[in-house]
């Protein structure tokens, strides 16, 4: 579906709007959020300038939502973010949508939507919702948002309530990304390349197409009470170019892809009581085509990781949560030895990440997080963001206050 048809069916839901209820008005809901955090690692600047203590870290969303008529509902965020060089506080629509409801089975949206990825990708923005401040890196690593935040397309949701058995819920969607290709996680691919070519030029004159996306997700909520099952799916394939000053060559054209992206994340939920124990495994299916000089190499690349994740309300105004989190660039070279093959050390194959933290509910309206992180690996350490070399093992503090209006 293309991104004019779907403009010109949003701009059509909108002018309908008047018709379809003369009293909607009466039923927005304007509500959002605005928080500022704090990030300080004793080794390596991770995900910002960290090893100094930093600032740049905060959110703000305003959300405005109106129930049309009961089959029709439409809503849109606006949303801000700073983390080192990840928005910059620029204002962005972070999703826009309209909704129609045919029934619990079948309903459709248009628009911008967030990315069924996992359990929590679609509710990563509101901190209200979620009892840690960053959340496991093995599937939602803060680099992935420029792929795997929101696309614009549409989606066919809807619930089959199944008795003793329970109830699922699905989602299919398809559509287009927009990727920033100056984002970290782009940069980062970019200079993954770069270490291929003799010479390791840097690569200018940077571009990035996404050509589609679809997938979507199985949710199974057991008859075991508390007890929540899931399975998501998604493909896609994304298209870089650019230039680099080769040695003894000149300027060249270098060309590489992911021909395809395969993503699939395994997911579980246990909730009972003041108790919740959540569990995601994530594994992708890749190849690397790199063009260089009218040469084209492939390499297979399988990046996995998984976590468990343990959180108790002790109190209304305390939760205690504890998460561990594996991810390996390559299932087949955990060792890391492709790194080693380039000079590079071993431990550039993979993040480890455990991590502890205190919520506190300060008011209805008010929440403070406090956070550690015991670090291994460096899968998602960036060289760009530390030129004097990167520690393989690193501790990261974090604080953030979030206010819910």
């Amino acid at each position: 579906m293309s991104k004019r048809f779907i403009m010109f069916l949003l701009s059509f839901l909108i002018a309908a709007v008047p018709l379809l209820a003369s009293d909607w008005l009466e039923d927005i809901i304007i509500n959002g959020f605005i928080s500022q955090g704090y990030l300080k690692s004793n080794y390596n600047n991770y995900l910002a300038r960290t090893e100094d203590g930093t600032f740049e870290f905060n959110e703000f969303g305003l959300v405005v939502q109106s129930k049309i008529s009961n089959r029709l509902s439409m809503g849109a965020q606006l949303f801000s973010r700073d983390l080192g060089y990840e928005g910059n506080n620029d204002i962005v629509l972070d999703w826009a949508y309209g909704d129609y409801h045919f029934s619990d089975a079948f309903g459709i949206r248009i628009g911008k939507l967030k990315m069924p990825y996992g359990f929590y990708n679609q509710i990563r923005d509101v901190d209200f919702l979620r009892p840690t401040i960053l959340l496991p890196l093995s599937t939602y690593a803060e680099d992935m948002r420029a792929v795997v935040g929101s696309y614009v397309g549409t989606n066919l949701y809807g619930t089959f309530k199944l008795g003793a058995m329970g109830r699922f819920d699905y989602e299919l969607g398809y559509g287009a990304l927009n990727i920033d290709a100056d984002s970290p996680f782009i940069k980062s691919l970019y200079d993954t390349v770069s270490a291929s070519i003799p010479g390791n030029p840097e690569i200018y004159d940077r571009s990035t197409h996404a050509k589609y996306v679809y997938g979507g997700y199985l949710r199974w909520s057991t008859p075991i009470p508390g007890l929540r099952l899931g399975m998501n799916a998604g493909w896609t394939t994304i298209d870089y170019a650019g230039y680099a000053d080769i040695p003894n060559v000149g300027k060249a054209r270098i060309l590489f892809d992911h021909e395809y992206i395969y993503n699939y994340i395994y997911s579980m939920e246990f909730m009972i009581g003041n108790l919740n124990i959540t569990g995601e495994y994530h594994t992708i299916k890749t190849d690397y085509n790199i063009t260089v000089l009218g040469q084209t190499s492939t390499i297979p690349i399988d990046p996995y990781g998984y976590y468990g994740q343990i959180s108790y309300r002790l109190a209304d105004w305390l939760e205690l949560s504890s998460y561990y989190s594996e991810f390996f660039k390559d299932k087949n070279d955990e060792e890391g030895q492709r790194y080693i093959d380039q000079g590079l050390p071993a431990f550039f194959a993979w993040q480890k990440d455990l991590c502890f933290t205190a919520r506190f509910d300060l008011t209805l309206n008010w929440i403070l997080k406090l956070e550690f992180h015991k670090m291994s690996g460096a899968a998602f350490v960036h060289s760009f963001d530390n030129p004097d070399g990167i520690e393989e093992d690193f501790n990261l503090f974090a604080a953030k206050a979030t206010f819910n209006f």
